[in-house]
């Protein structure tokens, strides 16, 4: 199992699980919390055939808190076009 971490417009992103699969599942964390809340689906019999997308958001998890509600959106944003 391989577990890489990226950083794409200040958004921490864990990717696992299959790479070859064409379906994502994707886990973001709510108010207070982080990827870790997740960590345990990489080790689970549904990343033999997802591949499996952990994101903490800027000013959540382990990211500084961005403290214009319109820098966090464009954020946001920008990670879903990529």
């Amino acid at each position: 199992m391989s577990i890489k971490l990226t950083v794409i417009n200040n958004t921490a992103i864990w990717l696992g699980g299959n790479q070859e699969s064409e379906t994502d599942a994707w886990f973001l964390p709510g108010f207070g919390d982080s990827h870790l809340c997740y960590r345990e689906v990489f080790f689970h019999d549904i990343s033999a055939r997802t591949r499996i997308v952990l994101a903490d958001l800027p000013g959540f998890g382990h990211w500084p808190m961005l403290h214009s509600p319109k820098r966090f959106y464009s954020c946001l944003l920008n990670n879903l076009k990529e």
